[in-house]
């Protein structure tokens, strides 16, 4: 799969990135946020769940492990944003990450997803943030898998 790289210097660069990228994703979504603490991860999740069409306050799902946004707009998706920075891969099957998997509405964003990586769908968009300096971040854009609904390559913006 094709890996695109692209350069933030500012959170507006990052939310911008974001939103072009839900406005070509949809249901069905996995999407899969990588990197250290303080990279964007959560950032970047607000900035989809905006491009998705979400009104309200997106905060980072840390204590929560998983907060609902249901976006009420034409897409009507309802975005799963999960933490699963706390957890352990066995844990992950208390959370309800199955009704996400099955929800035909559902985009899926998790942050820290290698802590389970054996529940990681086969089909997913894994999206890697790394610090380059205080104000710069790298951030990748991989699909994995394949099917008609991926964002792939150059389609991403």
């Amino acid at each position: 799969m094709r890996t695109n790289h692209w350069i933030s210097r500012t959170e507006k660069e990052t939310l911008l990135l974001a939103g072009r990228i839900a406005k070509k994703a949809g249901p069905g979504q996995f999407l899969c946020l990588s990197g250290p603490l303080g990279s964007g991860k959560t950032v970047f999740a607000r900035g989809l769940a905006r491009g998705f069409g979400y009104k309200g306050y997106v905060s980072s799902p840390s204590f929560a492990l998983i907060q609902v946004y249901r976006v009420r707009n034409g897409r009507r998706v309802v975005i799963y944003h999960m933490d699963w920075y706390r957890l352990k891969g066995a844990e992950l099957a208390g959370i309800g990450l199955e009704e996400c998997l099955l929800d035909p509405r559902g985009v899926a964003i998790v942050e820290w997803p290698e802590v389970g990586r054996e529940y990681l769908p086969p089909r997913r968009i894994e999206i890697k943030f790394e610090i380059l300096s205080p104000s710069k971040r790298r951030i990748s854009v991989t699909p994995v898998g394949s099917g008609r609904a991926w964002v792939t390559g150059r389609n991403l913006i």
